[in-house]
């Protein structure tokens, strides 16, 4: 068996000993739900799960420690095929109708080719004594990774032919094409190499961070995990420059863009960076299993192999959203013809929720206008009003607490806005419409008969679908 000596400091945990499984974290009792923000499924598949690709439709999950893949129904999250290949299965890609393995057990080193709709090996394409690591197909090459001799190689798809065997840097454990380049991290000398697929010519070599042992390209840029600088690099396709270095957690190991956001397996902190594409910034940082490696984004759902206890994680990419969002107001000290500032609590209930555990929550908001406000605030464009907030949670969790937005105003479909900040399932920002009604005596500031103008002070409000 090859073990990672390239991989240097730490030596990624030991993961020679990670891929024998002799981390013993059993899976007997993980059932398919999770507490876990974010995680909306937590799936049992074989021993020593290493990489994960998702089609689309459904997930292939390598075990590296019992020589099988797990073949997953993206819609149900169920197991319903373990396929056996070669010894030490490490890499896995799907192009929707077939998915190749690599495998690198002694004397026995090979790509399996499988028949998606069939789950059958129909060919199994020798690499011997290359130590086959990383695979990526475009659906008309397959590129693999071989860890010894430093290169990649290239195989027509169609026939499972090997055209071609190109040169790289030291040690590559990651490769990723977008069809047009082919992308190779070269972990033991800090670099990217380019290559033109057309070709088969490194045609650039970037440098990046200290072990570079990731690598994924969405068309437009290529992101590569850096295992011992907790970073990622953004390198713009069409230039070869590095454009942004993002921190991210501890020991960054697996990554995966799907053109808007960045995935990336923090190993030793057990938890899944998401990065804003555009801006590159985290904007989540997602617990899920124990030692995650291998992460696959199919644009719906995000899959992460967690290693040290031989489950897959299912992490929604739309995030949550509550169908209903309903409540009362009430305004200290009331609405008059003369202006005040005005104190707003809100009791409210986001209901109808789903993309995280919590069907539903329960808030109360102290919010206050930015300025002094006169009843012709409620036909007017509103006042914007901000405080603080605190969510109670069904099922039963921890309270959370965090800021709200919502103008004072009767016009419809304002927008309702804010956060959660501390507490279970933050970071969590959260966007909507909601339209307010205040009906504590007659019109604002009029009299009723000889009477006084009552101050306006209770009110309800009705919004719309909220996401998360």
């Amino acid at each position: 068996m090859r073990t990672f000596t390239g991989v240097r400091g730490v030596g990624a945990i030991r993961l020679a000993g990670l891929l024998l499984g002799t981390l013993a974290v059993s899976a007997c009792c993980v059932g398919v739900s999770s507490a876990t923000a974010g995680v909306i499924r937590t799936i049992p598949v074989g021993s020593g799960p290493y990489s994960v690709s998702s089609d689309g439709t459904h997930v292939w999950v390598t075990n590296a420690g019992e020589g099988t893949v797990s073949e997953i129904e993206a819609s149900s999250g169920t197991v319903i095929r373990t396929i056996p290949v070669g010894s030490y299965p490490f890499g896995v890609s799907s192009d929707g109708t077939h998915v190749w393995v690599t495998s690198e057990g002694e004397e026995e080193e090979a790509i399996s080719e499988i028949e998606a709709s069939s789950g059958t090996v129909i060919r199994t394409i020798p690499q011997y004594h290359l130590y086959p690591f990383s695979v990526s197909s475009d659906g008309t090459h397959v590129w693999v990774t071989n860890l010894d001799g430093y290169t990649v190689s290239e195989i027509e798809a169609s026939s499972g032919t090997v055209i071609r065997t190109i040169p790289v840097g030291r040690d590559p454990q990651s490769v990723s094409s977008d069809g047009t380049h082919v992308w190779v991290a070269n972990q033991e000398e800090d670099t990217v190499g380019e290559i033109e697929a057309s070709s088969g010519t490194v045609i650039r070599t970037i440098p990046v961070g200290e072990v570079p042992i990731a690598v994924t390209s969405d068309g437009t840029h290529v992101w590569v995990a850096n295992y011992e600088e907790d970073t990622v690099s953004e390198i713009e396709a069409s230039s070869g420059t590095v454009i942004r270095t993002i921190p991210v957690g501890e020991n960054p190991r697996g990554i995966s863009s799907d053109g808007t956001h960045v995935w990336v397996t923090n190993l030793t902190d057990d938890s899944v960076s998401e990065i804003e594409a555009s801006s590159g910034k985290v904007i989540r940082t997602i617990p899920v299993g124990t030692y995650p490696i291998g992460v696959s984004s199919d644009g719906t759902d995000v899959w992460v192999g967690n290693h040290g206890e031989d489950t897959v994680s299912e992490i929604q990419v739309s995030g949550t959203e509550c169908t209903g969002n309903d409540g009362t107001v009430r305004l200290t000290p009331g609405l008059t013809d003369t202006p005040k500032v005005q104190a707003m609590t809100l009791k409210g209930t986001l209901s109808g929720c789903v993309g995280e555990p919590f069907t539903e929550a329960a808030y109360t908001a102290t919010l206050k206008t930015a300025g002094p406000v006169s009843c012709s605030v409620l036909t007017g464009a509103g006042e914007p009003a901000t405080g603080t907030v605190k969510y109670k949670w069904t099922p039963t969790a921890k309270p959370s607490t965090g800021t709200l937005s919502l103008p004072l105003t009767e016009t419809p479909g304002i927008a309702f806005s804010g956060e959660v900040t501390i507490g279970p399932y933050s970071p969590l920002t959260f966007t909507g419409a909601a339209t307010e009604s205040y009906t504590d005596g007659a019109t604002c500031g009029q009299k009723v008969g000889k009477k006084a103008a009552k101050a306006v002070k209770k009110g309800t409000f009705s919004g719309s679908a909220v996401s998360f």
